[in-house]
Parts: structure tokens; C-alpha cells; sequence
């Protein structure tokens, strides 16, 4: 069983064939896309747990391409590859509701940062409020709270973790 689907946009075979070879080896489903018009096709037609593009791929920009896919499927987890540490860039991605990571990136981060990308995505998936976002502590709350407060567990034990978590993330308001 897959442990989610990821679609990889870039435009270098080398990154790509690497990457989906980690992604693959980790559980992962892995498609790919060369330029943005292709990842459009793919997100069109396939559900899909996160994208993970380049900042450079042809005919867009990574982050009006984040902007786009964002505005297709809200619930989308996104991460987008830099090939150098840009505070700016990495500000204007956290925006969009994506995660920055710098180029290049090792096959066990990658895989980390897939998985906890994949748990975000299937929590607002799941969440009654549809303005939990990535980039919204409430989503990490949100995980966290599901996580520990499974059917079997004492309604004590969730209402001690409800109080620790911000007020802003209590009620999902």
C-alpha cells in the first residue's frame, strides 16, 4: 500500500530520477512532470497528496506555479526546492502555504519531509473547518490532536491535551 502520492515538477532528469528513486524506495507513489503545463494535466486527471516542484521550471515560476496548483486544490501540500537559502523566497512560499527546502536534498529528509507533508494533507482533508492550511499552526494541532485522542482513548487524556494546545487551534474557529 502507498504511503501517498507525490507529483515532482522539475525539469533536471538527474534531481528527478533520484528523487523518485527515494520517494519510491520510501513507499511512495511518484509522478512527474517536466514543466507546469504537464503538472496541470497530471493534477487534473490523478489525486494527489503533495507536489514538490523546483523554483525553476519552464514556462512559470515555481511560486506563481504554487500560487495556481493552490488555488486548484486547496488541500494540497506543497513544497518547493530552492537551490540556495533565500529568507525572501522562503517567506513568499510559507504565503502560499509551502514548504521551502534547499537543494540538494538527502533522500532521508526528503522522504521525512514527504511523509509529514502527507499527514498534513490527509488532516485538513479530514478537518471540518476548510480554513486549516499549511502554513497554519491548527493544522499541526489538528494531527497532533487525532493522533493522540483515538476512539480508545480516555476523554480526560484528550481534554488535558486540548488545554495545551493555543487557543487559536481550540474549537477550530
Amino acid at each position: 500500500m502507498s504511503r501517498g502520492r507525490v507529483l515532482l515538477v522539475d525539469d533536471e532528469p538527474s534531481l528527478v530520477a533520484s528523487y523518485g528513486r527515494a520517494l519510491r524506495a520510501g513507499g511512495f507513489e511518484v509522478s512527474k512532470a517536466g514543466d507546469a503545463d504537464d503538472a496541470f494535466r497530471r493534477l487534473k486527471s490523478t489525486s494527489f497528496d503533495v507536489v514538490l516542484t523546483d523554483l525553476l521550471i519552464p514556462d512559470m515560476n515555481g511560486l506563481e506555479f504554487l500560487k495556481r496548483v493552490h488555488e486548484f486544490s486547496p488541500n494540497l501540500s506543497l513544497i518547493l526546492l530552492v537551490g540556495k537559502q533565500n529568507n525572501e523566497i522562503a517567506v513568499e512560499a510559507a504565503e502560499l502555504g509551502a514548504l521551502p527546502l534547499v537543494k540538494p536534498v538527502s533522500g532521508q529528509l526528503l522522504k521525512r519531509t514527504i511523509r509529514h507533508a502527507v499527514s498534513l494533507k490527509r488532516a485538513r482533508s479530514r478537518a471540518p473547518d476548510p480554513l486549516v492550511r499549511w502554513g497554519d499552526a491548527r493544522a499541526e494541532n489538528l494531527t497532533t490532536f487525532s493522533r493522540v485522542c483515538r476512539p480508545r482513548r480516555p476523554a480526560r487524556e484528550c481534554g488535558r491535551l486540548s488545554m495545551r494546545l493555543p487557543k487559536s487551534s481550540q474549537g477550530m474557529q
